[in-house]
């Protein structure tokens, strides 16, 4: 059996579905729980000398190691400089994209026009070196901590 380590979380997700499935059918659709089994099996190799319940138990366990897990981004200190370069208006406007609120939303709490909304993304994009509105929507998200 592979090592549940070098899954992604998308691949431990869809073993948890599969398990769930092969024991739901195991006993009335031979056919579907052998779909399920096979799922797994392409995931983490051969299962036949496994017991289900001992995998599910390591997937529990590795679930809480990566639960456990911290990833830690380093901050370029252009991104760090370009963030001190903004305004206070800018700074909030900035938080509030990495925090996904929409324009109409952020016109609404800040109380400003769209038309100010849009001369502080502007100010944005030229202090932070930025060319769209998506870049700046990824580097808000991307920097969201330190907003």
């Amino acid at each position: 059996m592979r090592d549940l380590k070098n899954l992604d979380d998308a691949a431990l997700a869809v073993l948890s579905i599969a398990l769930n499935g092969y024991q739901e059918h195991e006993k009335t659709n031979t056919y579907v729980s052998r779909m399920f089994l096979d799922i797994s099996e392409l995931l983490v190799g051969s299962i036949q000398d496994l017991s289900i319940w001992g995998i599910r138990d390591l997937l529990a366990k590795e679930n809480k190691r990566r639960a456990r897990t911290v990833t830690v981004r380093v901050v370029s200190p252009t991104d760090f400089e370009g963030i001190g370069k903004l305004g206070k208006q800018e700074l909030l406007v900035l938080r509030l994209i990495g925090q996904g609120q929409r324009s109409e939303d952020i016109v609404r709490l800040l109380s400003i026009s769209y038309r100010t909304l849009a001369n502080h993304k502007a100010h944005i994009a030229a202090k932070l070196g930025l060319g769209s509105a998506r870049d700046i929507l990824k580097f808000a998200i991307d920097n969201l901590m330190i907003l």
